[in-house]
């Protein structure tokens, strides 16, 4: 079966995407309190500014994740929880956030698909940055993948799992798959 990634184009979509994101963060990580979301869809102010991702296979939402951009005056997710660096232009600088695949989707290499069609993204888009709050599992797949880092911060518990603020360098001449 073929997997399709996107930027999500229909309301329709964008709803499905809220659906898994809280099936994931609030139902099964417990990443979330599910109370705090009583229409069972994972959104935050921060979905208004964002550019949103899916896959898709056979017609059925099985991945999503979003880009949050932002102006000068604007902060980014993660900097609700830690201070990075001056090391990047806010305008030009997106934070990757939200990624969530179903559960029986997962260890099919979908999120490294993702991954890649997102970068690829940046790179056209001429963004120079992407941030990205990973937890472990995540941290060690931009690691493995040889991301060009130009920030890793220290660990800390977040929500209760170990994340690392990243910054990572959108560069031209990077594939994911090299």
């Amino acid at each position: 079966m073929e997997t399709i990634f996107k930027i999500c184009g229909r309301k329709e979509e964008l709803e499905e995407s809220f659906k898994l994101r809280y099936e994931v963060f609030c139902l099964e990580l417990r990443f979330l309190n599910p109370a705090d979301f009583p229409a069972r869809r994972l959104r935050d102010d921060y979905d208004k500014w964002s550019i949103h991702f899916i896959a898709e296979r056979s017609g059925r939402l099985i991945g999503t994740a979003r880009l949050i951009t932002a102006d000068e005056n604007s902060k980014f997710l993660i900097e609700e929880s830690v201070s990075l660096p001056p090391v990047f232009n806010r305008e030009k600088t997106v934070e990757i956030s939200r990624g969530a695949i179903k559960k029986e989707c997962r260890k099919a290499g979908i999120a490294i698909r993702m991954l890649d069609y997102i970068y690829e993204f940046c790179k056209r888009a001429e963004f120079a940055h992407i941030l990205a709050f990973a937890n472990e599992d995540m941290r060690r797949i931009y690691e493995k993948l040889e991301f060009p880092f130009a920030y890793k911060g220290e660990s800390l518990i977040f929500n209760g799992y170990v994340t690392t603020p990243l910054i990572i360098t959108v560069a031209k001449d990077f594939k994911v798959f090299h």
